[in-house]
C-alpha cells in the first residue's frame, strides 16, 4: 500500500483501514529529523490513543552496500 508522502496523514489513514494495537516511527536522530522538528511522535499519540514505540536511527544501523 502506497500511503501519503507526509507521515501523520500517512499514519492517520492507515488507523482507517487496519485495525492496529501499536505504532512504531522510526526516525533520525533528532539533529537530523524533520518529523522530529514537527513534534510527530507526540501529535500520533495524542491523535490515536495508541502506545507509539519511537526507534531512533543510529550510524551503527546503517546498511553497508
Amino acid at each position: 500500500m502506497t500511503g501519503d508522502p507526509d507521515p501523520y496523514t500517512a499514519i492517520m489513514n492507515a488507523l482507517q483501514s487496519f485495525r492496529v494495537d501499536d505504532i512504531v516511527i522510526s526516525t533520525f536522530a533528532e539533529t537530523k529529523s524533520g518529523w522530529l522538528r514537527s513534534d510527530l511522535i507526540q501529535r500520533v499519540r495524542d491523535a490515536t490513543g495508541k502506545d507509539v514505540e519511537h526507534v531512533v536511527q543510529t550510524d551503527s544501523m546503517r546498511a553497508t552496500a
